[in-house]
């Protein structure tokens, strides 16, 4: 038996209203961002920097590469860019809070960043089990 659509584009309700909860219980931007920042780099970052922040059109993006260059002014560089560089601002595409997120993955060390990630998706499941038990 097909599952109801809703009026809305033929998303089936029970996705929206599992959305609409989920939502309610603080799965928003924020922590989407904290969960998820490697995406976030390797949609708008990995290009140029490359997928391991090695390298590449641009420098890399480690720690290590970064000492010179304060925090609040690498969240400036990626929502404004870099002029007279191929740095683009990305301040159009990304929140604040993706800003700020990528910023922490940049100066986090790879394998902290792999645990850190892994537990805020680990409690961010937690949540929505929590908020959604027909999920389990």
């Amino acid at each position: 038996m097909p599952a109801a659509a809703s009026p809305r584009g033929g998303i089936p309700a029970w996705l929206l209203a599992g959305l609409c909860l989920c939502a309610s219980v603080g799965l928003t931007t924020p922590v989407l961002a904290r969960v998820m920042p490697q995406h976030l780099y390797q949609s708008y970052c990995a290009t140029c920097h490359g997928t391991d922040r090695m390298g590449g059109l641009g420098p890399p993006l480690l720690p290590e590469d970064l000492m010179d260059l304060p925090r609040n002014q690498a969240a400036v560089v990626i929502a404004k860019g870099l002029a007279e560089t191929h740095m683009p601002g990305f301040s159009d595409e990304l929140s604040m809070e993706q800003i700020d997120a990528l910023v922490r993955f940049i100066y986090a060390r790879p394998a902290v960043q792999a645990r850190r990630a892994a537990r805020a998706y680990s409690a961010a499941s937690r949540r929505v089990e929590l908020a959604c038990p027909w999920i389990r």
